[in-house]
């Protein structure tokens, strides 16, 4: 654990990210995975892959700044072989994070993951938690201590996509249904309970916040130029944090948008279209929460 200074308040750092399809290089024949193989349309060959897990390993250093980020949400994860390699085998290694990853049923195969930092975030329990109507990524529950005393509820999501229109929105709203059980479910246990909720909505703050009923949107402080997605020139803040009211005054969310993340005024994703871009990094940025204690 870090603190700023002497006498003052530590700092619990989390950070969500989307990763733009961090895919390993092996065909699965259970899942819609080819285009990411070295003989598939994105000619996704092993230094195309060890080359994003650098990338991903950069941005989560970076975000910590002067410190390990406690917990590490990810978005769009094929397998435990990625975040394997990503936590034991990248520069990622020295932090000696563990993680949370289940197999969904999303035709894709991608899922959300959590890396968690055991000496900031003492686990005390998980979920991997279907959609049981849809085939769609799982919504990952983990609870744990921080600041050695303080129980923590975080929540990761990746909500149904929006193409395919009101189809796609009622499948959205059937997840975030689900999420206000779980949430609604913590609450009645414990009035006071400290819950973060993260990930990637695909959709803007203020469609998402009326559907989650029980927690504030830390998004909803930035305006329409400001995001972590961008489309047809128009930045929206597809990624994000809420939270229960124990923690609205100890938080305070952030978009880190780096230069070295940006290109063309857009996230420097790693395939420009159909072709691939050394440089690139994802078509999301990361956010970073902060708690103090």
């Amino acid at each position: 654990m870090f603190a700023f200074g002497l006498g003052q308040a530590q700092t619990f750092r989390i950070v969500s990210y989307n990763t733009e399809n961090l895919f390993d290089t092996i065909n699965d024949p259970l899942t819609n995975d080819d285009d990411f193989t070295p003989h598939g349309s994105k000619q996704w060959t092993s230094f195309r892959y060890w080359h994003k897990l650098q990338h991903i390993s950069q941005i989560i250093v970076n975000t910590g700044e002067w410190q390990q980020p406690a917990l590490v949400a990810l978005i769009e994860i094929e397998n435990d072989t990625c975040l394997r390699d990503l936590c034991q085998r990248s520069t990622l290694r020295k932090f000696k994070y563990k993680y949370l990853q289940h197999d969904s049923s999303d035709p894709r195969g991608i899922d959300v993951a959590l890396l968690y930092d055991p000496e900031q975030f003492q686990l005390l329990d998980k979920q991997f938690i279907p959609i049981d109507t849809l085939r769609t990524r799982e919504i990952l529950y983990a609870k744990g201590l921080i600041f050695k005393i303080d129980t923590l509820h975080t929540i990761v999501c990746h909500a149904p996509s929006q193409l395919g229109g009101q189809d796609a929105k009622d499948r959205r709203t059937i997840v975030f249904q689900r999420i206000n059980q779980l949430t609604d479910s913590i609450l009645q246990k414990d009035s006071t309970a400290q819950i973060v909720l993260m990930g990637d909505f695909n959709d803007s703050p203020r469609h998402i916040s009326p559907h989650i009923t029980s927690l504030t949107n830390l998004m909803l402080q930035f305006n329409d130029t400001e995001g972590t997605y961008c489309y047809q020139e128009k930045w929206t803040c597809l990624d994000q944090f809420l939270v229960s009211t124990q923690l609205t005054n100890r938080t305070q969310a952030r978009i880190f948008k780096a230069d070295w993340l940006i290109k063309n005024d857009k996230p420097r994703r790693t395939y420009q279209h159909i072709f691939y871009d050394h440089d690139g990094y994802s078509d999301h940025l990361p956010i970073v929460l902060d708690i103090k204690q």
